[in-house]
């Protein structure tokens, strides 16, 4: 019994430790046009093959212009999720921060766009990795991810929280994660508007 408990806290260690590496690499993520092609062919599929494109049948939509895809930015401070366990009447008394129970964090984003009935429709990508903390442990965690589409800084055209469940299990109590959302329709503005999506956590949804 003292054997298999050993193993189980060692796990949860080496899992504590490499939550600095996630959350590291949260201030690499791009969101540019180039970024997470990687995550895209592992979550969009791999582009087709030279034989499979000889085949596809030209339709007129292949001969309209291609569209402007809107870039990702991930707001600051909401790359990364800590949940805490409640505190006790000392901890607060004290000030004293209670132990975590699970951390979150995005680490790749990925989009493409195409053309239908004359509107941009996006299908977007969000995936990362959610850790058990001293205070977690096997069960499942909740992660409230807000994705807002903008228009030219400052009007938010749409906003819309996904909540995603994940399973913590042994030996290492932590998780990758991924969330797809396709048929996203960015509306035709004027000429010059600008679009893009921000993206991150939104603490307001989480469960304590």
């Amino acid at each position: 019994m003292r054997e298999a408990i050993g193993r189980a806290r060692a796990a949860r260690g080496a899992a504590l430790a490499g939550a600095a590496l996630i959350l590291a690499a949260c201030s690499s993520t791009g969101s540019g046009p180039g970024s997470g092609e990687g995550f895209a062919g592992r979550i969009f599929g791999a582009p087709a093959t030279q034989e499979a494109r000889k085949a596809e049948v030209v339709t007129d939509d292949r001969f309209a212009a291609t569209p402007k895809c809107p870039r990702i930015e991930i707001r600051p401070g909401t790359e990364a999720l800590v949940v805490r366990a409640k505190p006790t009447r000392e901890q607060t008394e004290t000030g004293v921060e209670p132990p975590v129970r699970w951390q979150a964090a995005i680490t790749n984003t990925a989009r493409e766009c195409r053309l239908q009935d004359g509107a941009t429709v996006v299908k977007l990508g969000i995936a990362g990795r959610v850790i058990a903390g001293q205070a977690g442990g096997a069960g499942k965690v909740t992660l409230p991810i807000r994705v807002a589409l903008i228009q030219d800084g400052e009007t938010v055209l749409s906003s819309q929280l996904y909540k995603l469940d994940v399973t913590l299990a042994e030996p290492d109590f932590a998780a990758d994660f991924s969330k797809i959302e396709d048929g996203i329709v960015v509306p035709q503005g004027p000429p010059g508007a600008g679009y893009k999506f921000y993206i991150g956590f939104d603490e307001s949804g989480a469960k304590r």
